[in-house]
């Protein structure tokens, strides 16, 4: 069977529309879409397969439109019957259709106000979605019928775009934050203001412990000790490393030891003390983990002292200054390892 004859079939099968009736389009142009598509068509056919057009065309009677639209539907039919016509081809008609349904749906705004004012917010829409190779591909769905499997893109498209102004916010929050709390040492702002901040920062990207570590301190400056331990398991949560979670550890033993549940707070601080031994132990060059080790034993003795077993807080002490004896006599310039020593 021939070119012509398959035409025949498809048209009786699609009911397309004929000369004088207005019926409802039917999208053929999946059945040969290119692997790669084009925005320009996508764009064109959405337009002129949206519900204002095919409301405006029922009110407007013009032969013109009517010789655009048979225009169409043969193109339409010659793109959905020609997968196996060359790529170039197929190219041409397509691009051929385009220019038609762009010419129709210009001429049918033209002869209506009402569905000119529908079309160009329409347009605005299509054409920003169709901004990206994602947004060409939602729009091909949705041009070939799968609308809620567009939309679905679409609407993962929006929420990535939401993420990324979030994470941009909260970076420019961030860098004002780290002025506003020298600001609050020099006198000028309130904690209960740079918490505001920092809460607005971790709501808006709650990824970054330090961001955490840092709202734990000024919680605990404002006497919120519930709130305090709260961020604090919460900058535990998100500690993107061992020595991060630590550190974590440690903060939310001075949070327990501040609300007076010093058996909590041991438990803590040794967790944190068996990750700094496990990293000083793995690179004893590492001066800054072993000085990590040394801060943990204090902390261990100190909760010591306070529940009164004050051997164990001395063999904590003690190994704590032997740490700090080390770094001490490696570098005897360096002022830091001597203030720690004494």
């Amino acid at each position: 069977m021939g070119k012509w004859g398959k035409r025949v079939i498809v048209a009786a099968m699609t009911a397309l529309v004929v000369p004088g009736e207005m019926g409802a389009l039917v999208p053929l142009a999946h059945a040969a879409r290119p692997a790669q598509t084009d925005a320009e068509s996508e764009i064109a056919a959405a337009l002129y397969h949206a519900a204002a057009t095919q409301a405006a065309a029922q009110r407007v009677a013009d032969a013109t439109i009517q010789g655009l639209r048979d225009q169409i539907e043969r193109l339409r039919l010659d793109v959905a019957l020609g997968k196996d016509e060359a790529a170039s081809v197929l190219a041409g008609v397509r691009a051929e259709l385009a220019a038609r349904e762009r010419e129709y749906v210009a001429r049918l705004a033209a002869k209506d106000r009402e569905y000119a004012r529908e079309i160009a917010v329409l347009r605005e829409a299509v054409e920003d979605i169709a901004k990206t190779s994602e947004g060409v591909r939602a729009l091909a769905l949705f041009n070939d019928g799968d609308e809620l499997g567009a939309i679905a893109i679409l609407d993962d498209m929006n929420a990535a775009r939401d993420g990324i102004r979030a994470l941009r916010s909260a970076a420019e929050k961030r860098r004002i934050a780290t002025l506003a709390l020298e600001a609050r040492l020099r006198g000028k702002l309130t904690t209960a203001a740079l918490i505001a901040r920092y809460e607005q920062i971790v709501a808006l990207d709650s990824g970054v412990w330090t961001d955490w570590a840092q709202l734990r301190r000024l919680y605990t400056d404002a006497g919120d000790l519930a709130g305090a331990e709260r961020v604090a398991k919460r900058a535990m949560a998100v500690a993107p490393d061992d020595r991060s979670r630590s550190v974590a550890f440690n903060e939310l033993g001075d949070v327990q030891v501040s609300q007076g549940d010093l058996s909590a707070a041991l438990d803590s601080y040794r967790s944190g003390l068996a990750i700094a031994e496990r990293l000083a132990g793995s690179d004893e060059g590492n001066a800054g983990w072993q000085r990590d080790l040394s801060v943990s034993y204090d902390r261990i003795g100190d909760v010591q002292v306070s529940q009164g077993d004050l051997s164990a807080a001395l063999d904590s002490y003690r190994s704590g200054l032997a740490i700090r004896e080390r770094l001490a006599g490696s570098d005897e310039g360096n002022a830091g390892w001597q203030r720690d020593l004494s």
